[in-house]
């Protein structure tokens, strides 16, 4: 948005971000927006604290709640979960198919 050690007024801020100042407002209230300082009565957004609030807010789909589920969807992409890679119906042995402990009265 600007140099690092620049502040921003509300109004300012959400003519940028195309909200209302009410909803901005709202933002503080419940803690979901950018980090504010208070000098005295007046709210000021600093530059660089807009920026990191709004690169967190980066999305890829409707259901991502943020960087937490983004990465996990990544992983899916790259690696299939178990049930879906055709061993569904082998047995889960966590010493590898080679290594089978005999259990129970026959052993």
């Amino acid at each position: 948005m600007g140099s690092a050690m620049t502040f921003y007024s509300t109004r300012h801020v959400a003519d940028w971000l195309g909200i209302s100042p009410r909803t901005l407002e709202g933002y503080r209230i419940t803690g979901k927006g950018p980090v504010f300082h208070r000098f005295g009565c007046r709210v000021r957004y600093l530059g660089a604290d807009l920026d990191i609030w709004v690169a967190a807010q980066r999305r890829i789909s409707t259901a991502d709640e943020g960087g937490a589920l983004r990465l996990a969807v990544r992983w899916q992409r790259r690696k299939p979960p178990w049930w879906a890679s055709g061993e569904r119906d082998a047995p889960r042995n966590p010493l590898g198919a080679s290594q089978w402990i005999p259990v129970g009265p026959d052993s």
